[in-house]
């Protein structure tokens, strides 16, 4: 929300199905539908900007396969900040980061775990990391040089890049997981 109000940008904030109450594919199929809201109400996908977060931003990415398999147009980008590329652990900063990051590898492997369900999903199905986003939009990336995902966004950024994907990355050398909420207060001296 800091980012759109920035830049003067409309929100749209979908109320999507969480876990572990609601396991895959509940986030994204309900991540479609907010799409095809959209594209309903008028909205031309190039004036779409996919964004999330954490957890969010692993739904932004996925969200981008989800579109080609349902022939839906792409929009003009996804934002992923911190995002989650990788359902398993992935790199040393994956549980070398625990010291400094408030998410904690033990967690996201239990967000796998909620994230999975009772569904028989593989970590290739649900990870973005094992996705071909090529011909698909252009990904912008934020991690945090201390967080625990950085590795795996790192492998995610230069897995793409090696394939010809249109995605930038950007590393905050001494910040941790989603330090972009903290706004201004993240930079105080």
């Amino acid at each position: 929300m800091m980012l759109a109000s920035t830049l003067g940008m409309s929100v749209f904030a979908p109320d999507y199905r969480l876990t572990p109450e609601h396991a895959h594919p509940a986030q994204q199929e309900d991540a479609l539908a907010a799409y095809r809201f959209m594209l309903a109400q008028g909205i031309k996908p190039g004036q779409l900007v996919l964004a999330g977060d954490s957890a969010g931003g692993h739904l932004a990415l996925m969200t981008l396969i989800g579109l080609r398999k349902a022939h839906l147009p792409q929009p003009a980008l996804a934002i992923g900040l911190c995002p989650w590329t990788d359902i398993a652990e992935r790199g040393a900063s994956f549980f070398g980061n625990d010291r400094y990051d408030l998410v904690q590898g033990y967690m996201a492997l239990k967000f796998a775990e909620w994230l999975k369900g009772d569904g028989n999903f593989t970590r290739e199905q649900l990870s973005p990391i094992y996705q071909d986003f090529r011909g698909l939009a252009p990904i912008y990336l934020q991690a945090g040089g201390k967080e625990i995902f950085v590795d795996m966004i790192r492998d995610f950024a230069k897995t793409n890049r090696d394939q010809g994907v249109d995605v930038v990355l950007d590393v905050w050398a001494h910040m941790t997981h989603n330090f972009q909420a903290h706004g201004p207060r993240a930079y105080a001296a």
